[in-house]
């Protein structure tokens, strides 16, 4: 999701969620809101919403949101903790290079892209990261 951020609508039902969550802000607000809902015992759902502000993040910036992100994805397909997933889902709207050059610097990898499936009938990519055993 690309726009202006209602923290009234989704970014809230997932910030208040149990799971994995994180703000990334400037001066003028929130540039992303991001985290990981364990969807099931077994699996998990990275997503982020970002403003359309961040097409000017300088490199700084970008290179602490890979870093936050990878730490969380990490952690979540790590063995050797007890909250630990097999499989890391993220959905990746098409016409966001950006966030597919994110997912794919986290080592995901394209499996499908679902046509039409956005509301206002944008196409959204399908990415995964399955841990190693």
């Amino acid at each position: 999701m690309r726009g202006d951020l209602n923290p009234d609508a989704f970014a809230v039902d997932r910030w208040q969620s149990a799971d994995a969550g994180w703000t990334f802000l400037d001066d003028a607000g929130p540039l992303f809101i991001g985290g990981l809902t364990f969807s099931t015992a077994w699996s998990g759902t990275l997503w982020l919403i970002g403003h359309e502000r961040v097409d000017a993040l300088n490199d700084q910036s970008w290179r602490k949101l890979v870093r936050q992100t990878r730490t969380v994805v990490s952690n979540a397909l790590d063995p050797a903790n007890p909250h630990a997933r097999r499989r890391i889902d993220a959905h990746v709207m098409s016409g966001w290079p950006a966030a597919r050059r994110l997912v794919q610097h986290l080592g995901f990898e394209h499996e499908g892209t679902c046509r039409h499936a956005g509301s206002g009938g944008e196409d959204f990519e399908i990415w995964a990261r399955v841990a190693r055993r």
